[in-house]
């Protein structure tokens, strides 16, 4: 809601504001749930049931979207929240397992 609303503030002054909303990317902020769960692995075996694309995203991945989204390719998006999460978001959440 806050993209939307800035996005609605700034649009008058052609200023472009959208949200980027990762899932489970390989990062070193997924150390704490690796010791949660015992393990590089366990942590793969959530991700690769919680996320239909069955992996983990990239840094990379993250980083195409933002150049996406700053590129004149992106000039007529504003208020929109991007989700970058494997289709997770389509079956839900639920506690890790």
């Amino acid at each position: 809601m806050m993209a939307e609303q800035l996005a609605l503030d700034l649009a008058k002054y052609s200023i472009r504001v959208n949200a980027l909303c990762p899932g489970w990317i390989d990062t070193p902020f997924n150390s704490a749930y690796e010791r949660q769960l015992g393990g590089r692995e366990a942590l793969e075996d959530v991700v690769a049931r919680r996320v239909p694309l069955g992996r983990f995203g990239s840094v990379g991945e993250i980083a195409d979207a933002i150049l996406f989204l700053v590129s004149e390719r992106s000039s007529y998006i504003t208020g929109h929240a991007l989700v970058i999460d494997g289709g997770e978001r389509l079956v839900g959440a639920g506690p890790l397992k």
